[in-house]
């Protein structure tokens, strides 16, 4: 079937075309039905999937009313149970986008613009139905008007504070009397775990002297003050985010970018052995990510990369186009299970850019390598660390790579999302002062620089 060629070698666009046009001819065509459901899933195509979801559960329905043998019965029972949550899950997905969507983004003629070109530079669909464009001396008192709006609807809207809150953070306002409105807003009700009373619980807003007693039930009040708590580190963030956006949106070289597009799509690509291996859709970084780190390389010119798990080469790619741009500079990559796992990909992905004198991969173990890369007197100025992601794993990656840094070098980690990687950004923060944390525009990111020397006490520990 062309569906199924187009797809594997990336044309995903064509695949669909192609899908779309069987089912027409055919509605109870699983392959085109499968294809379609995969391909509307990963491009977030919620309405398209949807309908889809709701035409093969259909067929499977259909099917079931068949003669069939015990072991085909028992797959279309457990499809049509798979498909049903899907279709549930997909119908409140889309109940919430179109409650989002009724509430238009206040926004000024420049930034209606630069959504308009992000959109368009993203293939996604853009409507300006969406948005409410005002002018710029009237812009902080309109959003205003409709936070306070939307603060006030939360009788019909329960997720209405919420909204509001996100909406504060997205737009860059830290007013306390918005803040205490959404606190006020919160309904007084009986715990939801012991049906005990609640409590009268006072917290401060955003820094001020004064406090505003809240009357809400305990787990929700939680909730609550949290995120008002952490209202001027999201701001904070936002800010950087904004301060990223043009150059997120920028390309690498056109050799970068065509071997990029392949790994994106899916592609199967060529290991050290000369044969095409399939790659799977975890195993990588966003491209939003990968250009984080292709900026940050550019603005530092280190002189040493040092990367601990290659894997597929996404990030590899990324950081040596900055090397290449920069015009100097080295790559090390170590990575004990790039042959036996993945099959030399990494290796050769990092090799197609024309670096060899730049690039090498060390097959063995970071706990291993990097104590004799201190013993080498090796200095690093940039650190990507995304390798073993148990904590004590990457706690030693983390403590046996600053070693290598002097003042002023850059190690950076992935999947701030896992337990553990949280778990030692909250150790770095509390025991190691000779590293201050940078704000990052990923959520997912954490960027730490050295400051100073390590001259902590022989005994010296703070509970994290």
């Amino acid at each position: 079937m062309l569906g199924i060629g187009y797809a594997n070698i990336g044309e995903e666009d064509k695949a669909i075309k192609e899908w779309e046009i069987t089912l027409k001819k055919g509605p109870d065509n699983l392959v085109a039905l499968d294809g379609l459901i995969n391909l509307y899933s990963k491009e977030n195509k919620v309405y398209r999937l949807r309908k889809v979801v709701k035409s093969k559960l259909s067929v499977v329905i259909d099917k079931l009313k068949e003669d069939l043998n015990k072991e085909d019965r028992a797959y279309l029972v457990a499809e049509q149970d798979r498909l049903t949550g899907l279709r549930k899950r997909l119908d409140t997905q889309i109940s919430q986008k179109q409650k989002v969507s009724t509430f238009k983004k206040v926004v000024s003629k420049a930034e209606y613009d630069a959504a308009e070109i992000a959109a368009r530079n993203n293939g996604e669909k853009f409507s300006s139905s969406n948005y409410k464009v005002v002018d710029d001396d009237k812009l902080e008192s309109e959003r205003k008007k409709q936070i306070r709006k939307l603060i006030e609807s939360y009788g019909k809207d329960k997720n209405a504070v919420t909204r509001a809150l996100q909406l504060m953070v997205e737009y860059n306002i830290n007013d306390p009397e918005l803040l205490k409105l959404a606190t006020e807003k919160q309904p007084s009700m009986k715990s939801p775990d012991t049906g005990a009373p609640h409590r009268e619980i006072n917290f401060p807003i955003s820094g001020s002297a004064s406090s505003t007693a809240v009357m809400i039930s305990s787990r929700k009040t939680i909730k609550m003050r949290n995120r008002i708590r952490r209202l001027p580190q999201c701001l904070e963030a936002l800010r950087v985010r904004r301060d990223w956006t043009d150059r997120f949106a920028t390309v690498l070289p056109d050799d970068a970018e065509a071997l990029l597009k392949t790994m994106y799509a899916g592609a199967a690509q060529a290991g050290a052995d000369g044969n095409l291996h399939a790659i799977d859709s975890v195993t990588r970084i966003s491209r939003e990510q990968g250009m984080l780190l292709y900026h940050l390389c550019l603005e530092r010119k280190p002189k040493v990369v040092l990367e601990t798990g290659l894997a597929y080469g996404f990030s590899t790619v990324f950081l040596l186009s900055a090397l290449r741009e920069i015009g100097r500079g080295r790559h090390i990559a170590i990575d004990h299970l790039q042959s036996s796992l993945w099959q030399g990909v990494g290796t050769q992905r990092g090799l197609q850019l024309g670096v060899e004198d730049r690039f090498s991969v060390i097959e063995e173990r970071a706990e291993q390598v990097l104590p004799q890369l201190a013993a080498e007197r090796l200095r690093v100025q940039f650190v990507y660390i995304d390798g073993d992601h148990r904590f004590d794993g990457v706690m030693l990656d983390f403590t046996l790579a600053a070693r290598l840094c002097g003042v002023g070098a850059v190690i950076v980690f992935d999947d701030l999302w896992m337990p553990s990687m949280r778990c030692l950004a909250r150790y770095i923060k509390a025991n190691r002062r000779d590293w201050r944390r940078i704000p990052s525009p990923h959520a997912n990111f954490c960027i730490l620089e050295k400051i100073g020397t390590d001259e902590r006490e022989w005994d010296h520990f703070v509970g994290f």
